[in-house]
């Protein structure tokens, strides 16, 4: 599921998202705390926040703006000890998004919101005006790593967007295949005006496991090509 939603910020969304996810849990559940895979999860909210870099400087012991060169990190995150996949790891965005993903992420059990990922691994999101080396973003995680949702205040200036899209170009030139194209058409749209707009992502599939505690994904997709129907 994913909408805009013109004059709103990230954290309206996060207001939303709680007052939906936990609505929603208690409709179907019958309440807000509930069982997935033998973890004891409570919906209920307000969620925790915590900023990206804090999250990695908590599992990691790594401050990731204090080393913001590639080869820097990757020296600290060696001396660390942290075992990562170096052949597959050629740039700073791609680094910081693995020990998020590979080392962070798998511990946050109960409903949390991850907040203010680095810029440069959300292009299309606004920067926080008192940081601007961080996005207005947020993402909803539980159950031992799955992200629920993700949302962010869209960037809405036309000129700061093409040049957003012009360093992932960069960043794909140096080896970061996840990085984004440049996009001449929608900075064009752009420039004919998007008024200040939030946007909002969600895993439906993953959220209908957690609800019906199921470890396999196929076990609630609905299309029956990948389910054995009797």
């Amino acid at each position: 599921m994913e909408f805009y939603w013109a004059y709103q910020n990230y954290e309206g969304l996060m207001k939303f998202t709680e007052e939906l996810i936990s609505s929603t849990v208690k409709c179907v559940c019958g309440q807000t705390k509930i069982k997935y895979q033998d973890m004891d999860l409570n919906f209920e909210p307000p969620y925790p926040k915590i900023s990206f870099d804090a999250l990695i400087e908590k599992d990691c012991g790594i401050s990731i703006y204090k080393f913001t060169k590639f080869n820097e990190l990757k020296k600290e995150v060696v001396k660390k000890g942290i075992n990562l996949d170096f052949k597959a790891i050629k740039v700073w965005p791609k680094l910081v998004d693995e020990l998020y993903k590979k080392v962070s992420r798998p511990k946050i059990i109960q409903p949390t919101f991850v907040i203010d990922h680095p810029l440069v691994l959300v292009p299309l999101a606004k920067a926080k005006e008192d940081d601007p080396q961080k996005s207005q973003t947020f993402q909803l995680v539980c159950g031992g790593g799955f992200e629920l949702i993700k949302a962010y205040t869209e960037q809405n200036d036309p000129q700061e967007q093409e040049d957003r899209f012009k360093e992932q170009v960069k960043l794909s030139k140096a080896g970061w295949d996840e990085s984004n194209m440049m996009d001449e058409n929608f900075v064009e749209a752009l420039r004919y005006g998007l008024p200040p707009t939030a946007g909002w992502g969600m895993g439906i599939e993953r959220f209908a496991m957690i609800l019906a505690d199921q470890y396999s994904i196929k076990e609630v997709i609905a299309f029956p090509t990948l389910k054995n129907i009797k």
